[in-house]
C-alpha cells in the first residue's frame, strides 16, 4: 500500500469546519488511498490550532484512534537526523512539525507529502 505524510495543515482544516481549506482536505481524504502518517508533533499543532473547539479535538483524537492515521515515533536516536535536518538552510520558515515531516520522510522512505503552503 502506498503511504503518504499528512501535515497539521490540513488536519487541522479537516476538523475546522471554518478552515479556508477545509473543503479541500476532506476532498483529499475521501479520494485518498494511501496510509496516512504523522508525527506527534503534528498531532500536537493540529491540537493546538483546534484548542478553539473542545469537540473537533476529541473527534481528531477519535479520528486517530480508529486507525485513520499512524503517528510515526520520533525516537531518542533520531535527535542526530532531526539536528542534521535543522541545519540544513530552509528554502522557508520550518517548525519543528516540519522537520519532523521531513525527518519520517526519510525514516520510511516516503516522498509524498499532503501539505499547503504557508506565508
Amino acid at each position: 500500500m502506498e503511504r503518504a505524510l499528512i501535515d497539521s495543515g490540513p488536519l487541522t482544516a479537516l476538523f475546522d469546519r471554518d478552515h479556508p481549506f477545509h473543503k479541500w482536505a476532506v476532498g483529499v481524504i475521501k479520494n485518498n488511498e494511501a496510509e496516512l502518517i504523522t508525527s506527534i508533533v503534528s498531532v500536537h499543532e493540529t491540537l493546538s490550532a483546534l484548542s478553539f473547539a473542545r469537540m473537533a479535538q476529541l473527534d481528531f483524537l477519535t479520528w486517530i484512534e480508529r486507525g485513520a492515521v499512524t503517528v510515526a515515533p520520533v525516537t531518542e536516536e533520531d535527535i542526530t537526523n532531526l539536528y542534521e535536518i535543522t541545519r540544513q538552510p530552509p528554502s522557508y520558515p520550518v517548525d519543528l512539525a516540519d522537520q519532523s515531516l521531513s525527518l519520517l520522510s526519510k525514516k520510511l522512505d516516503i516522498t509524498t507529502v499532503i501539505t499547503f503552503g504557508k506565508k
